[in-house]
């Protein structure tokens, strides 16, 4: 716990090295003396774009009654910040920030009409119940460490959110949890109402149940017996694929003409729209007059595919304002570029996201990756960026009108639900 003195009027604190150096689930918030301080929190990662509570989760801590120092810290003018206590001491509504394998960095500011003193909590979740649990990302392991002396419970509360595919199928979940002393584990899933949705003796076990998907879990891990420095380490993988988007930060998903055709007015492809087939699943509408008359067909006018604009060869446009919802898949996500002809006929360009482009399970992401979208019609690229979940996307601070919300399954009704 942090406590600051706030010299002048529109003061602002930003830490010169990670105050929070080991990566985990916190709950922060800040005690102003007067009126109001504003606290933000950076993964080191992005320095621009500030986390947002975790799934908006909030929790009220008490005013802490000790001063830590912990690292160095410098203000913004080169000085070293100085210790002092706030009057105010009541409870406060902090932040639940989720950074499982990155440092953070705090960001505090005061309003010009404030100064005086403020003081800066900051708890980490232990898991030692519910409302501290550990939040977990696919794919990113996570060690507790239990000291040279006994707890009353050996049992650590973890929590996951899943996605989801477009089509509804179920993801394969897969489970570990050891401990460093080779005794058993055991653990057993839990919904939000304290249910237990499923019990697991082993130490590594799988799911792959239809419900599992877009769901809450707690995890409850228990090592059978303690001994001296025990470790209890966790994680869980998925085979689901998310096509990420995230405009506003700094992975974003691009589509450039490296060759239009030019049949369009002024030499330039018109009207570019955009669709997604995810595991065979269309996730736009377009028009279809259901020339081939196969009996699933429906014809419809409707067409509510993104429309990039015009392109030229060379054009580049970012996919995720227009786009807006992330999408998942299990094997393979064909994307599909028309772009209108005038009196000819719509010209289509297809690439497919497959095989060695797709995470391994154990995979938490990879850099940005490029597919050819092509024809005779022309030739297009798109850069973008897959993930196993939107959980990272979704504890980004949102701005402007975008919206980071995932898009549901076509068999829950809420295809378009939340986006546009």
């Amino acid at each position: 716990t942090r406590h600051l003195r706030i010299p002048r009027k529109g003061y602002t604190f930003f830490a010169t090295q990670p105050l929070l150096s080991d990566p985990g689930t916190y709950s922060i918030a800040g005690w102003a003396e007067e009126g109001r301080v504003n606290v933000e929190v950076y993964a080191s990662d992005n320095m621009s774009v500030p986390l947002n509570a975790y799934q908006g989760e909030t929790r009220e801590i008490p005013f802490p009654t000790e001063n830590t120092r912990g690292v160095p810290i410098t203000d913004e003018s080169g000085e070293r910040a100085l210790e002092f206590p706030t009057q105010n001491t009541q409870a406060q509504t902090a932040k639940v920030i989720a950074s499982p394998d990155k440092p953070i960095f705090i960001k505090v500011t005061m309003p010009e009409e404030n100064t005086g003193r403020y003081s800066l909590g900051i708890h980490k979740h232990a898991g030692g119940f519910k409302e501290d649990a550990i939040i977990l990302f696919p794919a990113l392991e996570h060690t507790v460490e239990f000291g040279e002396v006994p707890t009353t419970s050996l049992a650590r509360w973890f929590r996951f959110d899943t996605d989801g595919a477009l089509s509804g199928e179920a993801q394969t979940l897969a489970f570990s949890a050891s401990a460093s002393s080779d005794a058993p584990v055991a653990s057993f899933l839990v919904n939000p109402d304290n249910s237990v949705a499923a019990t697991f003796e082993d130490s590594r076990f799988q799911r792959q149940e239809a419900e599992d998907n877009f769901r809450t879990y707690y995890w409850v891990a228990e090592p059978e017996q303690f001994e001296p420095n025990l470790e209890l380490q966790v994680g869980w993988e998925t085979n689901l694929q998310v096509l990420i988007m995230q405009a506003h930060t700094n992975e974003n998903s691009v589509l450039t003409a490296t060759n239009e055709t030019g049949w369009g007015f002024f030499g330039s492809d018109d009207n570019v729209r955009m669709n997604l087939f995810a595991d065979g699943v269309q996730l736009f509408s377009q028009p279809n007059a259901c020339e081939d008359a196969t009996p699933d067909c429906v014809a419809t006018t409707v067409d509510d595919r993104p429309n990039f604009g015009d392109f030229d060869t060379g054009t580049v446009k970012q996919v995720d304002p227009r786009l807006t919802c992330s999408v998942g898949f299990l094997d393979s996500l064909r994307v599909e570029i028309s772009e209108e002809e005038g009196v000819r006929n719509d010209q289509v360009m297809t690439g497919i996201i497959a095989d060695g482009m797709l995470l391994a399970p154990n995979e938490s992401e990879r850099g940005a990756q490029t597919i050819l979208l092509s024809s005779d019609a022309g030739e297009y690229r798109l850069k973008f960026y897959l993930k196993h979940s939107t959980q990272g996307q979704a504890r980004r601070a949102s701005r402007g009108s975008y919206k980071p919300t995932f898009r549901e399954p076509v068999s829950s009704g809420g295809r378009l639900t939340d986006c546009g």
